[in-house]
């Protein structure tokens, strides 16, 4: 839906935060701050919202979700990597997000 004849279903992937971005790779900190080698290449489809944008796009500190293939040293190469957008601000100092919870 929406991918063409891209088949991401039998794939693995990661999501967390964009350390480092060079030409053909990213670098990603997931849960546990384990950091994972993200490959990208011309067949990598990169989203932003419902745009598709372009590898330049990708920023340190942007939030990624990424599906994609592990190679035989543990590298992902990306299928799909959706941009995430950024948490909302956290409440002022003072004010709590829930009013009512003690």
């Amino acid at each position: 839906m929406g991918f063409g004849d891209r088949d991401f279903l039998d794939s693995n992937g990661t999501f967390g935060q964009i350390m480092k971005v060079s030409t053909s790779t990213l670098i990603v900190k997931s849960a546990g701050d384990v950091e994972k080698i993200i490959l990208i290449d011309g067949k990598t489809t990169i989203r932003n919202l419902k745009e598709t944008v372009n590898s330049a796009d990708l920023k340190i500190d942007d939030n990624v979700v990424i599906i994609g293939e592990p190679n035989d040293v543990g590298q992902i190469k990306a299928k799909l990597i959706r941009i995430m957008p950024a948490s909302p601000l956290p409440p002022p100092p003072g004010r709590k997000i829930f009013p009512d919870h003690k």
